[in-house]
């Protein structure tokens, strides 16, 4: 609901304006350098035995990614350019619950990967307490940058941004090779990624086969 989301992703992007430093433009971005999101569940987040929903989960990583923008510079980029981060698919694991109500976690945020139109980031959730900081729920969700009606290549924005060009490099899906046997678990979590988003295609297209025939029919 809007009156319950709105003040929330107010906060969210508040707090990543007070974080906002020359180096936070490489926060998210460089390897071993997560933005880090802290929140709790609130009475809304949580079901009859006190844990966090798994529908909060994604509105949490939801906020995650707001800060992480405006403390990196790039929701003022969107803003000045028209440009909107739309969710395409995302996937999730939970691991374990967040309980009870009220308990801190983070959700360490990484922007995972790019290709020709997509970021891919990555979220784990966790406890901020040494001896108990497992991953404990874990998200990669695909975004695309839309500008009017065009899609806007991530490189561009990195760019813009001030990524250094090794780094965009480094973050092309497309120079990773999830076949060989040095693969990374990185790069098999995209390949597993894709190919779950190519099965919920093929679904999707006989489904739409299978109305067109009805119609047909009828």
């Amino acid at each position: 609901m809007p009156i319950l989301h709105t003040p929330r992703l107010l906060a969210a992007l508040g707090r990543g304006y007070r974080k906002r430093t020359p180096e936070t433009k490489l926060v998210g971005v460089l390897p071993g350098n997560p933005h880090i999101y802290t929140g709790r569940p609130g009475l809304f987040d949580v079901d009859y035995l006190g844990h966090m929903n798994n529908a909060s989960s994604l509105t949490h990583a939801e906020l995650a990614r707001w800060e992480l923008t405006a403390a990196s510079g790039a929701l003022d980029y969107f803003y000045k350019t028209k440009t909107m981060l739309m969710v395409a698919s995302t996937a999730v694991r939970y691991r374990q619950e967040i309980r009870p109500i009220y308990r801190k976690f983070e959700i360490h945020t990484t922007l995972a990967g790019i290709d020709d139109s997509s970021f891919y980031f990555y979220h784990a959730f966790r406890y901020p307490e040494k001896g108990n900081d497992r991953i404990r729920t874990q998200l990669l969700v695909k975004t695309v940058s839309v500008q009017g009606r065009k899609v806007v290549d991530p490189r561009d924005i990195l760019k813009e941004l001030g990524v250094p060009s090794d780094t965009i490099d480094s973050l092309s899906c497309q120079h990773r090779d999830s076949e060989t046997s040095e693969s990374t678990i990185e790069e098999r979590m995209f390949a597993h990624f894709n190919d779950l988003e190519a099965s919920f295609r093929e679904a999707t297209a006989a489904d739409d086969e299978a109305l067109s025939k009805k119609d047909v029919e009828k």
